[in-house]
């Protein structure tokens, strides 16, 4: 929320109600709860403030430390309770919350019972060879072992954040071949794992190749259906292995190993060919910026992100790959293809509701899954019955009600006001003891979201609840658009632009916002209900309600 954009709330205190204007947003719960005694203490209304405490519309106790413009936004009701119902609320809550802990706490133990193998597991060939202490292109004053540092470093951060399930080795190589750390997914530690690295010795690139190989061989068999990856940072300068890419092709082929290369020299022919022999990338970034940014494409740093993943049927000859550039692209990220799914329709909702109401509760796996179906679809039916107020429409798929299509409206008083926003917002089959998998399709100008929509928020992560719902997490979004956090940032460019270069950051948000986020009616609708007749009920009806919530959102 800016700082100096007001909020108008409706506060609640048994019949009486008024208006409240906040002028500040980034003062604390506390502090709106003493201007609303003020208030009250001017009409005749004199409440002890230490008698009561306040709740939003849903019934939640509003932390007094909070922030006010992180819990509530421009006309949400804030309930102002007295003692006598304030200690049946707090128990209430406080009972909630201890049934709601024991039942994460069985549900994490249920997953770690159950077979959670690594998805990936990945080899890091770090080069320090002598060659790396070069200058790195025509950064005076970056050596190439640095930028790889970087890159790596990076690389470690953005797999931590994006919470991938992956596991790595890391191995130096220069004359000789140095493990560093076995096979791990604890990225905190493997950051600092090249903190002394120093450049030294000749280069045995393809020979850490083949050791590589005979590492992710022996990981294959533990997990036999992960998948093997070798990420090669490098200058790509190799003088001193007995292996060569020939020798190595018809291993890493049998083995289905995807190589990714990141290289600081523009000649590494061999190795740029054996990359692309594997359906892998190899780039050669020729800044930092540039390097830094590849490592915040989640289709860079995981393999099933990726829209093409499978591996070659057929082994290419490596001569034909010698005359291959680089790669310059970030490879396309896997996303909902809005306009090729349906939504259910109402009469199929409703059917659903009523089924899951009438159906019997036990304690068998079959009843999980009911009620898992049970929270999704009263979460959707809390979401209709709040009709045009919210600033984001719901849209169940017609094969999948777990998977919705989320319509966004830019909130106001920002860059992205007025923006159409579509998300996919996929539950979990652990809902809600895991978080939904929340991710903009739409393109979207931001520092905490990445180039491939996903979201950098605590609600989906850490802070996450199952007494959080969709209206709460869409909530969180909103107020994520409104408060950039540049120190805890997906896309580290937009976010030293949004630090340093703001009338930058709002020209390029706004421009973004206008190609991507500004869709014809017709294309909105398409978005929205798929291969949809338009001359169709379903059709007309979905858009007179579009255009009646539109008008809503902009006049309010």
């Amino acid at each position: 929320m800016n700082s100096n954009q007001n909020l108008i709330l409706r506060v609640t205190f048994g019949e009486v109600k008024q208006k409240l204007i906040i002028d500040d947003p980034q003062k604390q719960i506390n502090d709106l709860k003493k201007q609303i005694f003020k208030n009250f203490l001017e009409n005749g209304i004199n409440i002890d403030e230490n008698q009561v405490l306040l709740q939003d519309e849903e019934g939640f106790i509003l932390n007094e430390s909070e922030t006010i413009g992180n819990l509530l936004k421009t006309n949400d009701i804030v309930k102002v309770v007295q003692q006598e119902q304030k200690q049946n609320i707090v128990n209430q809550q406080q009972q909630q919350q201890i049934v709601a802990q024991e039942e994460q706490q069985e549900q994490l133990q249920q997953d770690l019972n159950q077979n959670n193998d690594p998805v990936e597991a990945i080899v890091v060939l770090f080069d320090i060879s002598g060659s790396m202490g070069g200058m790195y292109f025509k950064e005076e004053e970056l050596s190439r072992i640095g930028a790889v540092n970087a890159f790596f470093s990076a690389f470690a951060d953005k797999t931590l954040a994006f919470e991938f399930n992956h596991i790595v080795k890391l191995v130096w190589f220069e004359s000789f071949i140095t493990d560093k750390c076995d096979f791990t997914n604890d990225f905190n530690n493997f950051i600092k794992l090249v903190d002394d690295a120093s450049p030294r010795g000749g280069t045995k690139c393809y020979d850490a190749i083949a050791y590589a190989i005979e590492q992710l061989k022996e990981i294959k068999k533990k997990y036999p259906n992960i998948i093997l990856r070798i990420i090669a940072l490098t200058d790509g300068d190799d003088n001193q292995s007995k292996e060569n890419p020939q020798s190595l092709v018809n291993r890493i082929f049998e083995n289905q190993i995807i190589i990714d290369s990141f290289v600081v020299n523009n000649d590494c022919v061999g190795l740029k060919t054996l990359t692309h022999a594997t359906n892998g990338r190899c780039y050669c970034p020729q800044t930092l910026a540039e390097g830094m940014s590849l490592f915040e494409i989640e289709s860079i740093l995981s393999i099933s992100h990726r829209e093409q993943k499978e591996y070659p049927k057929e082994l290419q000859d490596l001569n034909s790959l010698k005359d291959k550039p680089f790669d310059t692209d970030g490879m396309k990220v896997v996303s909902m293809d809005v306009q090729k799914i349906a939504v259910m329709k109402k009469e199929e909702i409703l059917k659903k509701i009523s089924q899951i109401e009438s159906a019997p509760q036990n304690s068998s796996s079959t009843s999980q899954s009911v009620n898992n179906t049970a929270r999704i679809l009263k979460e959707l039916q809390d979401v209709t019955a709040q009709g045009d107020k919210l600033n984001f429409k719901c849209y169940p798929t017609a094969d999948d009600i777990k998977t919705w299509k989320i319509l966004l409206y830019g909130p106001k008083g920002t860059v992205y006001e007025g923006g159409l926003y579509i998300l996919s917002y996929v539950f979990t089959q652990n809902y809600p003891f895991r978080p939904p998998k929340v991710q903009f399709i739409t393109k979207l100008y931001h520092p905490n979201v990445s180039r491939g929509g996903s979201l950098c928020l605590d609600v989906l992560n850490t802070s996450w609840s199952p007494l959080l719902t969709t209206t709460k997490v869409l909530d969180a979004v909103s107020v994520m658009l409104q408060n950039p956090n540049a120190d805890d940032a997906l896309d580290c460019n937009i976010a030293a632009i949004y630090k340093h270069e703001p009338e930058l950051f709002k020209q390029n948000a706004l421009k973004e916002k206008l190609e991507a986020a500004s869709p014809s009616e017709d294309n909105l609708l398409a978005d929205i209900l798929g291969a949809v007749d338009i001359n169709s009920q379903e059709y007309l009806d979905t858009k007179k309600e579009l255009q009646t919530w539109l008008e809503y959102q902009k006049s309010n």
